[in-house]
């Protein structure tokens, strides 16, 4: 009988670390649990409920290790479960599986076997994660997300603007149409530059008509730089030094419209530096972790400042004359794109290459110290990288003096 050949099959579990444990086993419960929303309306009786599919099965498992043994084989046991990678389960039932355990409890009150009680949910693999979220179309939502959030903020706020709400908008394009043109190497991207600031332009003298508008094509304006041909660091760069200058006057502003416009083009601002993370990127934009680090930290600190000054230019509260409270909707749609930009960060640096560093125990020159570590290539491009990582100038070309600290990646 089929069953009986099942039962009769041995049950292994091989833990986070990848030791593989022969187990005994009693028994095993099985729960299917849905993904599933309830919904309760106002004036209406009854609760609708949205069901989706399934989510990861559960199991309640007993296994046991028996023998003199069992005590230091239930420890080896729990030692190894501290792992926090997924168990995978070879049950005699259920097959193949790839668990999460929620808890264990262990019943070692007989002498002669240990007993091991847990629940264990099955658990979607860390490589499906990866390939079924793609970073480059999550960040571009999020952006168009966070802007759309921002600007219906900004025309709840002023639906009708004033003369000083245009010209301080006016003013904002001018600058970024000034840097983005003296930022671009490529006629593409001047070009660019200058049919946004006339749609953006034309927008804004029509502003009090068409609010949403006027934000809109100010924060396209305002995002381009994000694509422009040019390295992921320079791009960022580039948005730290327009965001500081749309600052620069703020500690004079008490009206709370003009607070409202930096709250919102340096907000568009920040996202633009979230997109640039992952559009046109080349193998040379993270060619290691210390370069996505000093990305990590300059996007850190950009919007730590930017909630400081929000900070600082708040009022008490929101319901007196020229009191300004920044918008909680637009904060809270930027933290997540932040977030997950951040999130996406730390993982290209966990795999990008390590930082190592070694002393010269004789004297050299580039081009042996470039064969002994990479290797050297046609292009030369081995020796320009040893040369570039290390300062290495004129008077070090030929000799490398005993004792020269060299820096390298793997």
């Amino acid at each position: 009988m089929a069953w009986i050949e099942n039962i009769n099959k041995g049950f292994t579990i091989t833990t986070g670390d990848g030791v593989k444990f022969s187990v005994n086993w009693l028994n095993a419960r099985r729960a299917v649990d849905y993904n599933m929303t309830q919904y309760n309306f106002k004036g209406l009786t009854g609760t609708l409920v949205d069901r989706r599919l399934p989510m990861g099965r559960a199991y309640d498992l007993e296994i046991y290790f028996q023998g003199a043994d069992n005590l230091i084989k239930a420890t080896d046991f729990m030692d190894s479960a501290e792992n926090t990678k997924a168990w995978t389960i070879s049950h005699p039932m259920y097959g193949i599986l790839q668990v999460q355990p929620l808890g264990l409890e262990l019943d070692d009150s007989s002498f002669n076997a240990t007993k091991i009680s847990c629940r264990v949910i099955e658990t979607i693999s860390a490589s499906f994660q990866k390939q079924s979220i793609d970073p480059v179309s999550t960040i571009e939502a999020l952006k168009l997300s966070t802007d759309a959030t921002f600007a219906v903020s900004f025309a709840n706020t002023i639906p009708v603007p004033d003369i000083a709400v245009v010209t301080e908008l006016s003013d904002n394009i001018s600058l970024a149409q000034r840097l983005q043109l003296a930022f671009a190497t490529i006629t593409a991207d001047a070009q660019k530059t200058r049919d946004a600031f006339n749609v953006a332009n034309a927008a804004l003298k029509n502003a009090v008509k068409d609010v949403n508008t006027a934000i809109s094509t100010t924060q396209a304006m305002l995002n381009l730089p994000a694509v422009f041909e040019q390295s992921v660091f320079n791009r960022i760069t580039f948005f730290i030094n327009a965001s500081n200058q749309l600052y620069a006057n703020i500690t004079s502003i008490t009206l709370p419209d003009l607070k409202k416009i930096y709250e919102n083009n340096t907000g568009s601002i920040l996202g633009a530096m979230c997109l640039s993370t992952v559009t046109n990127v080349t193998a040379t934009d993270y060619p290691n972790r210390n370069s996505v680090v000093q990305i990590i930290g300059l996007i850190t600190d950009s919007y730590n400042d930017y909630i400081a000054n929000l900070d600082a230019m708040q009022t008490p509260n929101n319901g007196e004359l020229n009191s300004y409270v920044p918008d909680f909707d637009s904060y809270n749609a930027l933290q997540q794109l932040m977030q997950f930009t951040l999130s996406n960060l730390f993982d290209i640096a966990a795999n990008a290459k390590q930082q190592r560093t070694t002393t010269l125990a004789n004297d050299s020159n580039v081009i042996l110290v470039a064969n002994t570590i990479y290797g050297l290539l046609d292009d030369d491009s081995t020796i320009t990288q040893i040369i570039n990582d290390n300062n290495i100038g004129r008077n070090e070309l030929l000799i490398l003096k005993k004792g020269r600290k060299i820096i390298y990646y793997v």
